[in-house]
């Protein structure tokens, strides 16, 4: 069974995202899951008009931060794999289906996030998601953000990361990469994890049949995004530069073009 982790925080630009999220979980071609909504202490309610039975819904009563949010809705799965969701991405209606037939440690798959596609009304959503599960077109194949080594620690991207629980409970998320109300820093929290998995000898199998698509961000706070995209930076270059420094070359080039895209 796979447990989908949906951290729930919405500040107002959220509105409908979780009632797409449940749609495509809902025509998945294997129903073999839950659905665990961790409301972190969300200044706007959770308001579902789609129905789940499969969904069961925690109040955590204070900000955990997305790490620590994610940490706690592991601890409450139930599944034999984890994938997250931070109430911002949706799913190829065979994404449950081939990570179960998969189920290797570490899996993940394509992602388009380029769009804003949460944005719209859900046929529009729809519409897109039809039409890719027909032919993935060429960007959301050349979508990772390692394209050289599918397999690299660098493509652990929360967006389709699967893994088995036992490896996310031996390897939570690093609390110091929150993004949480008054702490400084964002993002690389999915990398850093990967990069620490590669290190203990775990690979990234990346399913390349299946998708999922994700929410731009606000190009309206692109600078604070990069400010706060900056500091996590310095923490991933600081605690990981012996791997990154030995085992990806181009690591620097490649990791500022991701600040540039403002993927992460």
């Amino acid at each position: 069974m796979v447990s989908i982790v949906i951290v729930y925080y919405n500040t107002g630009n959220k509105n409908g995202f979780l009632d797409k999220i449940i749609w495509s979980l809902n025509r998945q071609t294997c129903q073999d899951f839950e659905i665990l909504i961790l409301n972190n202490n969300s200044p706007v309610d959770i308001d579902l008009t789609l129905y789940n039975e499969k969904i069961k819904i925690y109040n955590l009563g204070c900000n955990y931060g997305n790490c620590g949010a994610r940490n706690i809705g592991t601890r409450l799965s139930k599944g034999d794999l984890i994938t997250w969701n931070d109430g911002d991405t949706i799913y190829a209606r065979n994404y449950i289906e081939k990570m179960i037939e998969t189920n290797k440690e570490v899996m993940n798959c394509w992602t388009e996030c380029g769009k804003g596609i949460l944005n719209f009304p859900l046929d529009i959503v729809s519409n897109m998601l039809y039409k890719y599960e027909i032919q993935l077109p060429d960007n959301i194949i050349n979508s990772v953000q390692y394209p050289e080594d599918l397999s690299s620690g660098l493509n652990s991207t929360t967006r389709g990361l699967c893994i088995k629980k036992e490896i996310a409970i031996k390897y939570p998320f690093d609390i110091e990469f929150n993004l949480q109300e008054g702490r400084l820093g964002r993002g690389w929290e999915d990398m850093e994890l990967g990069l620490r998995l590669e290190k203990e000898g775990y690979k990234i199998d990346f399913i390349k049949d299946t998708f999922t698509l994700h929410i731009a961000h606000n190009p309206t706070t692109t600078e604070n995004f990069y400010q706060q995209a900056y500091i996590n930076w310095v923490k991933l270059l600081v605690k990981h530069r012996d791997i990154l420094e030995l085992k990806y070359k181009d690591w620097k080039e490649t990791i500022e073009k991701i600040i540039k895209k403002g993927i992460q």
